[in-house]
């Protein structure tokens, strides 16, 4: 029932110019292009592209592609990714073990400059601390890759959001 509720709060798109909720959705589908079609909003009333996303609906569509990875168990915590210094041959390794051979999001809880370092040179391998996360890029990659504090956070975030 709460997140019947929560969604639908969360839909509400809202224009940044003229503070209205009539919102049109376009797909645009190029002409002679391999690429996906393009999605943008449109104010209906003043007719500006500039609309924003309320908090809700990102932490909604946040939460959700968790559960999906979760529900999928494409999500694998591990206690720590330290590095003494940035070294691919290692990261490769780690990843080699966990048995995450396609694209992978690596999910920590603050920045670190030798993972990030270390992982930096790997196709389809992001870094990204756990305050960034967002819908896009989780559902981008296959494999989620947390380590246990930042799983922890994030678990702690959405019960004081919940408060």
């Amino acid at each position: 029932m709460r997140a019947l509720k929560l969604l639908g709060d969360a839909m509400m798109m809202r224009c940044k110019k003229c503070k209205s909720t009539r919102i049109k959705i376009r797909r645009n589908y190029p002409y002679g292009k391999k690429s996906r079609a393009k999605t943008s909003a449109v104010c209906k009333d003043c007719g500006s592209r500039d609309v924003e996303m309320p908090q809700k609906q990102r932490r909604l569509a946040r939460d959700s592609a968790v559960l999906a990875k979760l529900l999928s168990k494409d999500i694998v915590v591990v206690d720590s990714l330290e590095f003494e210094r940035p070294r691919t041959k290692d990261f490769i390794t780690i990843l080699g073990n966990l048995k995450i051979d396609r694209s992978c999001l690596v999910a920590v809880r603050d920045y670190d400059d030798n993972l990030y370092r270390s992982a930096r040179n790997l196709p389809r391998v992001a870094v990204a601390p756990v305050s960034q996360l967002n819908a896009g890029d989780i559902c981008r990659h296959r494999k989620m890759l947390f380590t246990k504090d930042a799983f922890l956070s994030l678990l702690h975030r959405e019960e004081a959001s919940e408060n």
